[in-house]
């Protein structure tokens, strides 16, 4: 189990705290006081805490996934799948995507 604790997953995911993924563009140490630049920011409202919220919890906002252009594949493909599975029922009768 991860850090220690076999009730970490459940705990990660009922706090809704993915926190954000970086790109190592250039290896090395990083500090307490170093410069974090952000490049890019995207064009949608969309967030890591909200995919993460809709995969886990609030599947009824999935077509959300499928309308931002930058999407990953495989989220992608997640989002359309579980469309095909839950067409013409609920979204919120099925199964969480995790823990």
């Amino acid at each position: 189990m991860r850090m220690n604790d076999k009730m970490f997953p459940r705990r990660f995911t009922e706090a809704l705290r993915p926190g954000p993924y970086l790109r190592i563009v250039v290896e090395g140490d990083v500090g307490a006081g170093d410069e974090i630049r952000v490049v890019e920011r995207p064009g949608h409202d969309l967030t890591i805490r909200d995919v993460f919220r809709i995969y886990t919890r609030d599947r009824d906002e999935v077509e959300r996934l499928l309308a931002v252009p930058r999407m990953s594949e495989s989220w992608r493909r997640w989002a359309q799948e579980f469309l095909q599975k839950t067409k013409g029922r609920s979204a919120g009768s099925a199964e969480p995507g995790c823990c």
